[in-house]
């Protein structure tokens, strides 16, 4: 049987991947999978949509459940919640990281954790799950003075960094080539790239982080009726650096929600989110509003959480779309 392993590609943090080398390195052997599998990235619509075809030996990880049998399936996300009983070998639960809960599994089935796999897995949590305090937010966006000695959630964000370049095809093959041979205790343990490398393109990712502030700056919005920033670059021209997610909330820190829109021909692409240091104010379950919103505009597509979810739409229903979320928040 060919197994082929899928994980969340172009994912904003680095669960996709990590959750990938947590898999082929802790749990492959105990599941019987003595031989290397391949490697693939999809996002979330093309299960949704049925653009991709599972087979019967596919690991489906950090995504929706396919509708097809697979051997494998893990995933943390609210919008994946299953409504019958799981097969063997198929798990899901309320986790802030799927690579954190791929290594409880592991743990559950024998595994004796090191303290740096530990500790990855609390930072993997912070990053996918949106749980950094003010300082750490800073400490991985924000230009620090030296790196010469790292915290984990700094090296966690560095790797994230190596596979989130601007290039696309360049990140897929080293997406792969990262995950190929014998792996390191933890998804940041690579030796096959130097470490001045790992910093420079770092530190380059946090430039970009900056003039995309400095871009955003110009449209962003709060809109005080919806406790809402929105983020809609119509009229702005292309968009110069990298996104920085988190923004909006330091920014404007009386937010409770924020709406980024991005548009690529005639799709347009919502990111809708809550603040992280505002939680105990969110009154809307934002996986859940993603859902209905998407099958309201859309094909059904949307992925995410009960703080943050993203979703594409056809461009020409974004204003329609923008006025529901709207409404919502200011119920």
């Amino acid at each position: 049987m060919i197994n082929r392993l899928f994980t969340h590609g172009n994912c904003s943090s680095l669960d996709g991947f990590a959750s990938a080398h947590i898999f082929k390195k802790y749990l492959a052997l105990g599941l019987g999978l003595t031989s290397a599998v391949q490697i693939g990235q999809l996002d979330p619509s093309d299960i949704e949509t049925g653009r991709f075809e599972a087979q019967s030996g596919d690991i489906v990880l950090d995504l929706p459940k396919p509708k097809q049998d697979i051997f494998f399936w893990c995933d943390h996300h609210y919008t994946s919640e299953p409504k019958n009983k799981l097969p063997e070998n198929h798990y899901w639960a309320l986790k802030p990281s799927c690579a954190g809960y791929l290594i409880e599994l592991a743990i559950t089935a024998g595994l004796d954790p090191k303290a740096e796999l530990l500790e990855f897995k609390e930072a993997v949590d912070i990053m996918d799950g949106a749980l950094y305090t003010t300082e750490q937010l800073k400490s991985v966006y924000y230009p620090s003075d030296n790196y010469d000695n790292p915290s984990m959630l700094q090296r966690v964000h560095m790797i994230s960094a190596l596979i989130h370049t601007r290039n696309r095809q360049f990140n897929h093959h080293r997406f792969k080539d990262l995950l190929k041979g014998e792996l390191g205790d933890t998804p940041v343990s690579v030796n096959n790239i130097n470490i001045s490398e790992i910093i420079e393109t770092f530190k380059r990712q946090l430039k970009n982080y900056q003039k995309w502030r400095n871009w955003v700056d110009n449209f962003q919005r709060y809109e005080k009726s919806s406790e809402c920033v929105i983020q809609d670059p119509r009229n702005s021209g292309p968009m110069i650096g990298s996104p920085d997610r988190f923004y909006s909330y330091l920014r404007f820190p009386e937010s409770i929600y924020s709406i980024r829109i991005s548009f690529h021909g005639n799709e347009a692409r919502l990111s809708i989110g809550s603040n992280i240091f505002q939680q105990d104010r969110r009154k809307v379950n934002i996986g859940q509003l993603g859902v209905e919103i998407s099958r309201q505009f859309g094909d059904g597509g949307a992925g995410g959480h009960q703080q943050t979810c993203g979703l594409t739409i056809p461009a020409d229903s974004i204003d329609q779309a923008l006025e529901e979320i709207l409404a919502k928040f200011r119920e």
